[in-house]
């Protein structure tokens, strides 16, 4: 399913919840796709209007290599990288940080006002 740009309720992948279904290439295995409606992650790897095929995962906090789909309070669905900000074993926070430089990352004590729902595994981008 491709998930509408506002999610809301639960579960996830309701009808309300769902744009239409998309084809997903060969080679990729996806649970769900968003698109990437805003600039905020256009740099070398994605772009704005790019559909970002995704695997569900609600628990992890994922390392600077991998974008995570994130749900904010608004219910808007979004893609974000997320660093754990540590003084050696202690976490401090986290750093919330879009590819587009014009944007500066959000830095908080957790991820309060976000939901983490999955990972970036594919684009699909339209030339």
């Amino acid at each position: 399913p491709l998930l509408k740009e506002k999610a809301s309720g639960y579960p996830l992948f309701s009808a309300e919840n769902i744009e239409r279904y998309v084809m997903v290439p060969d080679g990729i295995r996806a649970d769900f796709a968003i698109i990437c409606r805003d600039n905020r992650m256009d740099g070398t790897q994605f772009h704005q209007n790019d559909i970002i095929y995704a695997k569900y995962n609600v628990c992890e906090i994922f390392g600077s290599e991998t974008a995570v789909i994130l749900k904010q309070n608004d219910d808007t669905l979004c893609l974000r990288r997320i660093y754990q900000l540590k003084d050696g074993e202690e976490v401090l926070g986290v750093q919330i940080v879009c590819d587009n430089s014009n944007y500066p990352p959000v830095v908080q004590k957790d991820l309060q006002g976000y939901e983490v729902f999955g990972y970036a595994v594919g684009i699909f981008r339209k030339l």
